[in-house]
């Protein structure tokens, strides 16, 4: 399974960028050679609640490891993707439940515009 498998299929899950720190994606994709994604926030209808930056990517082969995911980086940490987990993350969990996650489809349009890249068919 593949990250934006994961999050097609409504995990939560938790992103570790050494440069950005811990994210929460409400949708995330796999693109060639990584994966992009849309914070919460995004598809509220009032602007003043949205994330003034919500859409990113990591670049980079996409391996799979027993807590998640990686991506090497030129900072010598990579970016990590891991399920959040029922047991451990419980109280996050129940807030990002909370949330609009949005649309998937629609997600996947306002990502590739924002980046300028195609986002394969799911």
């Amino acid at each position: 399974m593949t990250p934006g498998e994961a999050s097609k299929q409504g995990a939560l899950l938790e992103i570790d960028h050494p440069y950005g720190g811990k994210r929460y994606p409400a949708q995330l994709f796999d693109i060639d050679q990584g994966v992009a994604w849309i914070e919460y926030g995004w598809a509220e209808d009032d602007p003043m609640e949205r994330a003034s930056n919500p859409i990113h990517m990591a670049q980079g082969l996409v391996k799979a490891t027993p807590n998640g995911w990686e991506i090497p980086t030129d900072a010598g940490r990579p970016v990590t993707i891991r399920r959040l987990d029922a047991h451990n993350d419980s109280d996050l969990i129940e807030e990002l439940k909370t949330f609009n996650r949005g649309d998937r489809y629609r997600a996947r349009d306002v990502i590739q515009q924002d980046l300028s890249l195609t986002i394969p068919s799911e």
